[in-house]
């Protein structure tokens, strides 16, 4: 990325080690730090994460919308059936389509 000064820019020369920091720095990894690679570290592919977060607090906004549409603690989430356990999420972190393998 260039970034350069016209007429209208002002008399202050572009900080370019700042709009590198602010953008996420080129350190390599592909799309410039934007992915967020380095909140994964140490997290494998296929590995359940978010299974061990505490219980939400009653003053934390999502337990007080469900408080107030008549959900109380220990109730399933839905109109038919409903879900006891919260969601788990599988890390993926190669680049192939979800249901992809490697052997394709």
């Amino acid at each position: 990325m260039t970034i350069s000064r016209g007429p209208k820019s002002g008399k202050r020369p572009v900080n370019e080690r700042a709009v590198r920091n602010a953008l996420g720095g080129n350190r390599g990894g592909g799309a410039g730090g934007r992915n967020g690679a380095g909140a994964l570290k140490g997290i494998r592919e296929g590995e359940v994460v978010g299974h061990q977060a505490a219980k939400i607090a009653e003053d934390n906004i999502g337990y007080r919308l469900l408080a107030r549409m008549g959900w109380s603690e220990g109730d399933k989430i839905g109109l038919e059936g409903g879900i006891e356990v919260p969601i788990t999420a599988i890390m993926k972190k190669s680049k192939l389509g979800l249901g992809a393998g490697r052997g394709m």
